[in-house]
């Protein structure tokens, strides 16, 4: 099953380049350690680490799909932020993502909409798959390419949105950095289908862009 291509694509390989060549990021405090898929992004909360992604990453408010793979170094009782885009309480507000102080993980269009899972993710040893798939009035959350929660979510961002999109801190105000790895951050303008998420997981394995189709052999460029 073929894997759509992305909007962009992260792989923390030493560098802040977009797979795409479209929206190449630039970072602040972030190293690269051993990833999932050669090197991640190593993000350190005290020093107040981050990725910041061009504004002219495309607004997308119909379905979309976030991929990511994860771990956290400790469970500092603080939002950890993976993703934000989001201006004020009125105006340019898309997708907050991020670890709750309780662990869960929360979805939001701010000050609109949100949602966080039942289930809490507290392994600070291993990355784990986070996949994250808004469809129509739904939002899907896989984890390690398996379904892990679905929500009713008939909410979209705006589409004047016009702040600058993050890996790795609260967008809204300069707090809630992430503490720990960050690997292969996708991000897709489609909802992808669980088949395709349990393509990403590859049991375990992961694969990075382009995507090389598990069953025929053949790479998905287009």
């Amino acid at each position: 099953m073929a894997i759509p291509v992305p909007i962009a694509y992260y792989k923390f390989d030493g560098n802040a380049n977009d797979s795409l060549g479209s929206y190449n990021g630039t970072t602040s405090n972030v190293s690269y350690v051993a990833g999932k898929i050669n090197q991640a992004g190593d993000f350190d909360s005290a020093f107040s680490s981050f990725f910041e992604i061009p504004a002219t990453l495309p607004i997308i408010t119909g379905n979309i799909t976030f991929s990511f793979w994860a771990k956290r170094y400790s469970l500092n009782g603080i939002n950890n932020t993976i993703f934000s885009r989001w201006l004020n309480s009125v105006s340019g507000r898309f997708y907050y993502i991020y670890f709750t102080p309780n662990n869960e993980l929360e979805i939001d269009i701010p000050y609109v909409y949100g949602v966080s899972t039942t289930s809490t993710f507290t392994d600070t040893s291993s990355l784990h798959l986070y996949t994250i798939v808004k469809n129509g009035n739904s939002l899907i959350v896989y984890v390690d390419g398996t379904l892990n929660q679905t929500f009713s979510f008939p909410y979209s961002p705006d589409s004047t949105s016009s702040g600058i999109p993050y890996i790795g801190r609260n967008s809204g105000a300069v707090d809630s950095f992430f503490d720990g790895v960050i690997d292969e951050f996708g991000i897709w303008n489609v909802a992808l289908t669980a088949g395709q998420v349990s393509e990403l997981y590859n049991n375990g394995n992961g694969i990075s862009y382009p995507f090389i189709n598990q069953n025929s052999g053949f790479f998905n460029f287009i």
